[in-house]
């Protein structure tokens, strides 16, 4: 949970680890705690991902708002912290954006767990796919992006790039699989100012 909005665990910050279906739980909170983003790390080569079938490839990092309930963290609420703070839209506003960009099936279905939801519900299993997606291209972009060490910036700068130089249509198409390969030739990092490629 992000005290301070750095998008780094410090030493006053309550941490956990997801079991293995992803699921965690913060105990002992006190009223002061509430408010607050949690942020969610996975690590290449210890995070392992469900839907891909393997190990991250690629660090990343996602965050979400408190949104008054159980916290789902996934691209979805990312892209809205990323509306809140870089169009300085409100909550609603930056879920209202997302749910029309994306045509999510509600209008809080960013903050549902839509992996449950998706085992009989296409719109859902539609979702999930789309998170997959988006996933692949945070990991590569925000682990690539060697401007800043600043893991907050980073984020700005890997959805200002997504939304620039990829476009959100492309993670609701079907026939849109994202391969490393293909992403770095496709779409390279250096196409956007003070962003360049790791070594």
């Amino acid at each position: 949970m992000d005290f301070n909005g750095n998008f780094e665990h410090d030493e006053n910050e309550p941490l956990v680890t997801t079991d293995a279906y992803g699921q965690y739980r913060f105990e002992n909170l006190d009223n002061d705690s509430f408010g607050h983003p949690v942020v969610a790390k996975g690590t290449a080569g210890v995070t392992y991902d469900d839907g891909l079938g393997q190990y991250l490839t690629d660090n990343i990092t996602m965050v979400s708002l408190d949104n008054g309930s159980m916290r789902v963290v996934s691209p979805f609420t990312s892209l809205h912290w990323y509306y809140m703070n870089n169009d300085n839209m409100t909550f609603e506003e930056a879920i209202n954006k997302v749910m029309e960009e994306f045509g999510l099936p509600s209008h809080q279905a960013i903050f549902e767990d839509f992996v449950e939801k998706s085992y009989d519900n296409t719109s859902y299993q539609n979702m999930v796919n789309t998170s997959m997606r988006m996933g692949e291209y945070m990991g590569y972009y925000f682990s690539s992006d060697n401007s800043t060490t600043n893991m907050r910036q980073q984020m700005m700068n890997g959805f200002t790039y997504m939304h620039q130089n990829v476009g959100w249509g492309n993670f609701t198409d079907d026939s849109f699989a994202p391969a490393m390969g293909m992403m770095r030739d496709s779409y390279p990092i250096n196409g956007m100012p003070g962003m360049g490629m790791s070594n």
